[in-house]
């Protein structure tokens, strides 16, 4: 199986209260928002199940099977989940180590139910640390 650590930035579209939208206009980075995410791609259903039992997140149907191909799913988990779960299989990892290591200090940073924007020294933290998380996913030579 395949299985990848991402740490997304993203807009967040939610509504919001005219009063907090105002005080939001005038933050430069109002609004962007960071998530954890870890997916395991396999085609054994009974895998994606049993981590879907064990750590929460949702599977999905990657691609149709074929005559020469069986049909692949994807488990995916977020935020805290995702963290809890590289916590767990750190240990085992062989080439996604840095990713891991990196992906459980930025879960760690984020506090839960968070309401106000972040902050000009939250945004460069979070925004380091998926800069570091997308060039530790750069394809290498090999």
């Amino acid at each position: 199986g395949e299985g990848t650590i991402v740490i997304e930035r993203a807009r967040d579209n939610k509504p919001q209260t005219s009063k907090l939208r105002l005080r939001q206009r005038t933050r430069k980075h109002s609004g962007i928002r960071y998530r954890l995410h870890v997916s395991v791609t396999n085609t054994n259903r009974d895998l994606l199940d049993w981590l879907l039992l064990k750590f929460g997140g949702k599977i999905y149907c990657q691609s149709g099977a074929t005559l020469k191909h069986k049909e692949a799913l994807q488990w995916r988990v977020s935020s805290q989940e995702a963290s809890d779960f590289l916590q767990v299989v750190k240990p085992f990892l062989k080439g996604k180590v840095l990713q891991a290591q990196n992906a459980i200090e930025f879960q760690a940073g984020v506090k839960p139910k968070r309401r106000k924007p972040l902050s000009e020294e939250e945004l460069a933290i979070r925004e380091a640390q998926r800069t570091l998380m997308a060039g530790l996913n750069l394809k290498g030579p090999n």
